[in-house]
């Protein structure tokens, strides 16, 4: 069974000011921004036809996994600007999907699968992997 694209991560330099501007033009509705202190950012989710949009604003200039490395967020948007920084897919099983794709030679960003937001279970895939394209698999109890 394919995984189901959950949702598509957005990196904003302030995502008060982004939430008001999608929910006026596009008639969006996030729900309240929310701190993930895991990953020293601040999220907020709409739902669009099939498919959830992130926001996320960096809440600190320094990496959480390694501080003496900037914020990943931080980093995206210097170089970037605002923009879709990743693609988000559920999986049932996060461990076996991380098996399955470590027997594959890709590998996991950070320390592998962490906690995030609403208790979900996350991890990233090495991006050098796809090319650049960043990929996280989230697993959730009930999504």
């Amino acid at each position: 069974m394919a995984p189901r694209l959950h949702h598509i991560g957005i990196a904003v330099p302030d995502i008060a000011r982004m939430i008001r501007m999608l929910e006026e033009v596009l008639d969006l509705s996030f729900s309240p921004a929310e701190d993930v202190e895991t990953q020293k950012v601040r999220v907020s989710f709409a739902r669009a036809e099939g498919c959830k949009i992130e926001l996320i604003e960096a809440r600190s200039e320094n990496s959480p996994s390694m501080p003496l490395l900037p914020h990943p967020i931080a980093s995206y948007l210097k170089k970037h600007g605002a923009g879709a920084h990743h693609l988000c897919f559920s999986v049932p099983d996060l461990d076996s999907a991380i098996k399955r794709i470590s027997e594959k030679d890709i590998g996991v960003l950070g320390e592998g699968a962490f906690s995030g937001h609403a208790e979900a279970r996350s991890a990233f895939l090495d991006p050098n992997s796809f090319d650049g394209l960043l990929i996280e698999l989230r697993e959730e109890k009930d999504d």
